[in-house]
């Protein structure tokens, strides 16, 4: 499943190399320049293949227009199918859910920064679930030095998970009533294999007693840890926030 997901990942990051950011330069494969022009839909709205122009040598002007408006019909559609398919894989991604954000999350410190805006922007559609990826999406919100596209879809990403930021507090801990000790016994007592077989089984419940009980203090530790760590990250959040939205 792992797997999976990674593909779907990078699948859909490949195809957000197409859509254009800040000045990025695409790379249109020689396949799509070279393709027959994009049916036209006629006057009733079905598509036909335009005959080809018979140009006369003579009117070189008119057959480099042709040309131009041919490769930008070209473009177009290209560019078209590139956006439709990074919809669909981040469409995907969304619905995985929280299965998907570990690997969302790596993208986030990509190089690309068409990758970073793709990661949080599926990150934002997933919502809630996506509370694993707080920490790496207010990284990036606090970064002065990121790309303001970047800083945007990590702030909208964490505003769609929302209230899940803020965790819930560990009830507090109650520790165990101590027991009463055991009464004392006389070696001739003990000499008594019944006596002895009764005592060993009180003294073994004893102690697995107090290791329930020290578990349970430690179990309670941490998740009060936890809880301390989780309510100040989302305090970073709103502080970053906060920052981002003054003038």
């Amino acid at each position: 499943m792992r797997r999976l997901i990674r593909d779907v990942t990078l699948s859909a990051l490949a195809a957000v190399g197409a859509l254009s950011l800040g000045g990025c330069v695409e790379r249109i494969p020689d396949s799509v320049m070279n393709s027959p022009p994009a049916k036209r839909p006629d006057a009733q709205g079905s598509p036909k293949q335009e005959a080809p122009r018979q140009t006369p040598p003579r009117d070189r002007v008119a057959a480099g227009a042709a040309t131009e408006a041919d490769a930008a019909i070209r473009l177009t559609s290209y560019r078209a199918a590139q956006s439709s398919l990074a919809e669909v894989a981040a469409r995907s991604l969304a619905q995985m859910g929280s299965a998907s954000v570990s690997q969302l999350v790596e993208q986030l410190v990509a190089a690309d920064a068409r990758q970073r805006v793709f990661a949080a922007e599926v990150l934002a559609r997933i919502g809630p679930d996506a509370v694993a990826a707080t920490e790496p999406l207010v990284e990036r919100l606090e970064d002065d030095g990121e790309q303001e596209e970047v800083r945007l879809a990590c702030a909208k990403a964490l505003g769609q998970i929302g209230p899940a930021l803020w965790p819930v507090e560990p009830q507090p801990y109650l520790p165990a009533p101590e027991l009463e000790p055991l009464p004392s016994l006389s070696d001739d007592e003990l000499a008594d294999p019944t006596i002895a077989a009764i005592h060993q089984r009180q003294v073994a419940r004893r102690i697995d007693y107090d290791q329930r009980n020290e578990r349970r203090q430690q179990q309670h530790d941490a998740d009060l840890a936890e809880y301390r760590r989780r309510t100040a990250l989302a305090q970073r959040v709103v502080d970053a926030l906060s920052k981002l939205a003054s003038p």
